[in-house]
């Protein structure tokens, strides 16, 4: 196991909260941390004040240097911070890094046979820059190069990535904004949800997974995260509450991170200050981010599929943030690492190739190896019915023999205004016509029907050929 050591800074947030949170106002700890996450399984901190501190440990902010401590001092925080360590790994046999300056490392070194110190003999500047090259070159590794991305699809399914082919399936599904929920015609499912400005592969790069334990919730879910304002019942508003607080340097981040609706904390809330908050982030995400879903009947599959995909997004090195991605604001490591507006999965089991087939039938779709690509969150990829396929996509997944929808609703599955002919002209919904918008409904199985009637109610009935 390798262990990693950071030093304390003298810049530190003005509030209690977790070590890897107290420290980050400093740029050389944040980059530090960061080092130490990609390199190391555990990371404490070297705490002036406090000695040996898991970066995970509330503490409170102070003002004490190792460096002001008298020598005795010093010796006797070296011979704590050791006997701590002791309990918490194997001095003996484990792998240390120590990310720290002379005053904090010459007395417990020695006492670490497996040690390295990857700062050691660097000006502060020095430092920086190692850390911002090395991180920098993993940075690297990650992002695709553009030009390969546009020039270089394979044509193989088997070379081509599960993070890839599970992205180029999902763009194919019906895309859905806030206003859209109670469109979804099934209750039980997973939910996809991509970010603007965010591309993977050319396509709209997926920042988040999630779906439901109860029976019949995928709506009531999606509604908990866009329109109930209550980041209390809803951990994706709570996350990003977190990145924009944080980006702000907003004191009220340890607040808004506890469960506000308990008894014992509601003496901390400031309702003004609340009500704010819920309305930033109620205006990010209807601003920002779009969805798709589908339907997943068996809660066991569901929670299994949910996992699996985390997984395989997170463990696929060339996944990852945008270099202007609001996540990297969070407190959560695992969110600014990861490109994902969550913590859970990151580690589970991946996907299968047998539950990528899965995914495929659940979805009604099948991926072409060369995945179609869009470049902005609301574009879908074209086919020959052109601007009127989500209608298309949407009366697939019906199961009803007859479908009827309002002008209003129509409106909403299409992202545009009907025609003015549309509520004038029977032909427009001829269920033998040829042009694009009957072909929307006529390949996926249905024709208009009482289409005189329908004009007049402003809602059309569709039924199943």
């Amino acid at each position: 196991m390798t262990i990693a050591l950071i030093s304390c800074s003298k810049e530190k947030k003005p509030y209690p909260c977790a070590a890897r949170e107290l420290y980050s106002a400093s740029a050389l700890f944040s980059l530090s941390y960061q080092y130490a996450r990609e390199n190391a399984d555990k990371v404490f901190v070297l705490s002036a004040k406090y000695g040996l501190v898991s970066e995970n440990k509330v503490i409170a902010p102070y003002d004490q240097t190792l460096n002001d401590m008298p020598r005795k001092q010093q010796l006797e925080w070296a011979h704590a911070v050791l006997t701590t360590l002791a309990h918490e790994c194997s001095m003996e046999y484990d792998d240390f890094i120590l990310l720290a300056g002379s005053h904090y490392c010459r007395d417990i070194q020695n006492h670490l046979p497996h040690c390295s110190l990857p700062l050691a003999g660097m000006r502060m500047g020095e430092r920086m820059a190692f850390l911002k090259s090395q991180l920098h070159t993993k940075e690297s590794a990650r992002q695709p190069d553009s030009q390969w991305a546009q020039t270089n699809w394979v044509t193989s399914s088997s070379e081509v990535s599960l993070c890839v082919r599970l992205h180029a399936l999902f763009q194919k599904l019906p895309r859905y904004t806030w206003e859209q929920i109670q469109l979804l015609p099934f209750d039980n499912g997973i939910y996809i949800v991509y970010e603007a400005g965010e591309l993977y592969h050319g396509m709209d790069r997926i920042v988040r997974v999630g779906t439901h334990t109860s029976p019949n919730r995928l709506i009531r879910r999606l509604t908990d995260h866009f329109v109930r304002e209550n980041h209390n019942g809803s951990i994706f508003r709570k996350n990003i509450g977190k990145a924009v607080l944080n980006a702000h340097h907003d004191p009220y981040l340890p607040v808004w991170t506890l469960d506000t609706s308990k008894p014992e904390n509601y003496k901390y809330i400031d309702p003004i200050k609340n009500a704010d908050t819920e309305q930033r982030v109620s205006d990010y995400m209807r601003g920002h981010l779009t969805f798709t879903a589908f339907p997943v009947p068996d809660k066991g599959q569901r929670l299994r599929l949910e996992e699996a995909i985390i997984s395989t997004l997170n463990h696929t090195s060339d996944f990852g943030p945008g270099e202007k991605w609001p996540g990297k604001y969070s407190p959560e490591t695992e969110i600014c690492t990861s490109g994902l507006w969550l913590k859970q999965g990151l580690d589970a089991e991946g996907l299968t190739e047998s539950e990528f087939a899965l995914l495929q039938r659940l979805c009604g779709l099948t991926v072409t190896a060369e995945p179609e690509r869009s470049h902005t969150p609301v574009q879908k990829a074209q086919s020959s019915l052109g601007k009127y396929e989500p209608l298309y996509r949407y009366l697939c997944t019906q199961s009803s023999d007859t479908v009827t929808l309002s002008f209003s609703e129509l409106e909403k599955i299409l992202g545009f205004a009907l025609p003015k002919s549309a509520g004038t002209y029977t032909m427009w919904w001829n269920p033998g016509g040829s042009h694009t918008q009957c072909q929307s409904w006529v390949q996926a199985g249905y024709k208009a029907v009482n289409v005189q009637q329908g004009i007049l109610n402003k809602q059309m009935t569709f039924m199943k050929i």
